[in-house]
């Protein structure tokens, strides 16, 4: 995992969390006007430019290739197949070995 992974996940975090905190604010009469707000307290939301970088290829998290699993589908099949074999003959008993 790359570092700007990391630190665009906490990003996201902080930036979710700041949406919550100003909706309850908003919810509870204590903000009047959530603009006038914002640019009192300073807070400046993300500009063009880095909303481009944010959806460009730089900030896409990488694609796993994973590769078919091709034996445990074949085990499977023979595992299936040697069960309805053996459900077709009958049932083996258990015997006790007699102790010597």
């Amino acid at each position: 995992m790359s570092p700007w992974t990391g630190s665009n996940r906490h990003r996201a975090e902080r930036t979710v969390a700041h949406a919550r905190l100003i909706g309850v604010l908003v919810d509870a009469d204590q903000i009047l006007d959530k603009p006038t707000f914002e640019d009192d307290q300073g807070i400046n939301g993300d500009d063009e430019e880095a909303k481009e970088v944010e959806n460009g290829e730089f900030c896409k998290p990488p694609q796993v290739i994973r590769k078919p699993v091709v034996k445990a589908v074949a085990a499977a099949t023979k595992r299936a197949s040697s069960s309805n074999s053996s459900s077709q003959e009958a049932p083996k008993k258990k015997t006790k070995k007699a102790k010597a």
